[in-house]
């Protein structure tokens, strides 16, 4: 199955939001948000919402669910899946890329997410070398200081 993504709103506005999902969601369940946001924001603005791959999930006995990388246990920020966490910003950052080759400057971007969605969100906006407009994280956290701190960018 080819992995879901969702655009929202009008393919030339000048603004664009890649709003991620938390664990065990996808593209159609924050689907709504983004629906509100358009609205409110109006038709500058476009959506992206990209759905994390099917992965087996360690703190769920290894169901697979959609994760944008795993949970090995409840302290989650101390069995980080930092290869996981990589793998799931370079997949962002990749959209980002491709929205700027279409001509969207990096300034007319914004990352976010919800729990999982955030991490994500957070990790992109620190490692890749263009600065997007902002970013913005809710019910979430910023793992693996020491990792992000060694491969930040300016």
């Amino acid at each position: 199955m080819e992995e879901e993504l969702i655009e929202l709103g009008s393919p030339t506005a000048s603004k664009r939001v890649i709003l991620l999902h938390g664990l065990t969601g996808t593209a159609s369940v924050i689907r709504p948000v983004a629906e509100y946001l358009c609205k409110r924001l109006g038709e500058d603005y476009s959506f992206l919402l990209p759905t994390a791959p099917i992965i087996k999930v360690k703190q769920f006995n290894g169901e697979p669910a959609h994760a944008w990388f795993d949970v090995k246990s409840s302290d989650f920020r101390r069995e980080a899946d930092i290869d996981g966490i990589f793998e799931s910003s370079d997949r962002i950052a990749s959209l980002v890329r491709n929205e700027i080759s279409q001509g969207v400057s990096p300034k007319d971007i914004y990352l976010g997410g919800f729990s999982q969605g955030g991490v994500i969100a957070l990790t992109t906006a620190l490692l890749e070398p263009f600065a997007v407009a902002g970013v913005f994280a809710f019910s979430s956290y910023l793992p693996l200081e020491d990792q992000l701190t060694s491969r930040m960018t300016d």
